[in-house]
């Protein structure tokens, strides 16, 4: 691999390895949330989540979209408990 390469998949590994952002990884991966629902889900303050979800949108593992006023939240990532695959 490529240093870069081996840097993208380290700055990814090591979003993953915050436990709020796993879950919000998790709770994403069926069906997109608001931000709102996963603040509440994951127990974090609205800020801190919507803060989160930004990170994660920057390193790919997620996406966002807007819907009215709401900014909805869908995982990119496919996580089982032997691998990990970054779309």
């Amino acid at each position: 691999m490529k240093p870069e390469t081996d840097s993208k998949i380290f700055r990814k590994i090591k979003q993953l390895s915050n436990e709020k952002k796993f879950k919000i990884i998790e709770l994403t991966k069926e069906k997109p949330l608001d931000i709102g629902s996963l603040s509440k889900a994951v127990k974090i303050a609205f800020n801190k989540c919507s803060n989160y979800c930004t990170q994660l949108e920057k390193e790919g593992l997620i996406e966002k979209t807007r819907e009215g006023k709401n900014t909805l939240v869908r995982s990119k990532v496919s996580i089982s408990e032997d691998s990990i695959n970054f779309a």
